[in-house]
């Protein structure tokens, strides 16, 4: 298995596949290796949107690869479709890797349907806020899996949460990658225990790339001993469990296990999550005034919460499909009273990433205004609309002026994140049975 031969052959893609485009690329592959590729529908998503499995090999080892796991989190779309494309096309290549291939190209169609505007422009702030959607934790495929422990039990998956389920419990996959993606920073994994060994090689990859290492990860999440980039996954049973005995009303009682979770459970499958940013800071412009940014995300997020208060009661009406989604990701109120510590500390990669988290709320409710002028005639919603279009376009306006947002290239991005599956399945392929 050369692995130097699969990444020089990615493409340099200037901009993200549509679901009809993925859907056509399939179905391009299908046509052309009949038999090579095994198509198997696994669910329909809340809006009715087909999710299909696509296998191909037929290795000792069962590897899943899911795109879109949040659905603003394209990179692993581009990364899936071109695993599965040069697999067809290099058949030796497949057969080196010993190993049944699985991929979902986007577990949540419904909410990649809901960001397609930006995914065919660059990929600027401004474009990428322009119709910007995340469901909150409860409406997550990846958060939602089924899960009993004790007297606690959780039930409500998703429509899209149950086809990942199904495909699970049909592949019973060694490796499953879940291609998440972060906004900005730079690179960070999260790995199952056993394998201590891929986690230097997979900080070693990102330092191939040139690109920065994050040390900070996710909330939930504790850096592997001497690792600073590399983290055990968060455990969301007990996190929620935690939050119940508490009595706290957060969002999180309402989840269930994450993928990675619930298929180490079931089938003792390893798990691999190699985040990558789609900007990095540009050092190239100025220094970083931090002060400077914490102080204008205190504004957006003061003057950004004050909007959502004020126009989302009077939306709570809609019935579309499309704004009931938006709706039960606005329903999710800011839980941090103050900002990252990291802001009040100096650190530059917590400014910026906050100063990106301030503009989630604001631009999701842009679209529900949106969608109440244009699709549901709702009285008002213009004059809604003009008003929380005219801060948009100024927050937006803040952030380009600043010029601290550098785009990774995606080839680089789907590069790492093609060369992180590969090293880990040979890990794993390492391994005494």
């Amino acid at each position: 298995m050369n692995i130097n031969q699969i990444v020089a052959e990615v493409p340099d893609y200037q901009v993200f596949f549509s679901l009809d485009e993925m859907k056509e690329r399939t179905d391009r592959l299908c046509n052309n290796y009949p038999d090579a590729i095994t198509r198997t529908a696994i669910g329909k998503s809340r809006f009715g949107i087909e999710i299909e499995m696509i296998s191909i090999g037929h290795g000792k080892h069962s590897v899943m690869v899911v795109g879109a796991p949040h659905p603003h989190e394209l990179v692993g779309t581009l990364t899936a479709d071109f695993l599965l494309t040069f697999f067809c096309e290099q058949p030796a290549f497949l057969l080196s890797t010993d190993a049944t291939w699985h991929f979902i190209k986007a577990i949540d169609p419904d909410g990649v349907m809901l960001n397609s505007p930006w995914l065919a422009q660059p990929l600027s702030p401004s474009n990428y806020f322009s119709s910007f959607f995340r469901p909150p934790l409860w409406r997550q495929a990846e958060f939602t899996f089924p899960f009993a422990f004790g007297e606690h039990r959780f039930s409500g998956s998703t429509p899209e949460n149950k086809a990942w389920e199904k495909a699970l419990i049909m592949t019973k996959p060694d490796l499953l990658y879940s291609t998440h993606n972060c906004e900005f920073g730079g690179v960070f994994y999260f790995t199952s225990d056993g394998l201590p060994e891929l986690d230097f090689e997979l900080i070693k990859l990102t330092r191939k790339y040139r690109l920065t290492e994050d040390t900070i990860g996710e909330h939930g999440s504790s850096a592997k001993d001497g690792l600073p980039s590399v983290f055990t996954f968060p455990d969301e049973i007990t996190e929620s469990i935690k939050e119940m005995q508490l009595g706290e009303s957060n969002v999180l009682m309402r989840t269930g296990d994450s993928s990675a979770g619930y298929s180490e459970k079931k089938f003792g499958t390893f798990s691999l999550v190699a985040e990558v940013p789609y900007w990095c800071l540009n050092k190239l412009k100025r220094d970083l005034d931090v002060g400077f940014v914490a102080e204008k995300t205190t504004e957006l997020i003061v003057e950004g919460e004050k909007l959502v208060d004020k126009f989302l009661p009077l939306l709570q009406h809609l019935a579309s499909k499309e704004a009931q989604l938006l709706l039960e990701a606005l329903d999710v109120p800011r839980i941090d009273d103050e900002l990252h510590i990291g802001i009040q500390v100096g650190n530059c990669h917590s400014a910026l990433t906050e100063l990106l988290l301030a503009l989630r709320r604001p631009a999701m409710l842009l679209k529900l205004v949106e969608v109440a002028w244009r699709t549901e005639n709702f009285v008002g919603a213009k004059d809604m609309f003009c008003v929380v279009n005219q801060f948009h376009r100024e927050s937006l306006a803040v952030i380009e002026e600043m010029d601290f947002l550098l785009p990774v290239p995606l080839q680089q991005l789907v590069q790492l994140q093609i060369e992180a599956v590969l090293i880990t399945l040979k890990y794993l392929r390492s391994q005494p049975c």
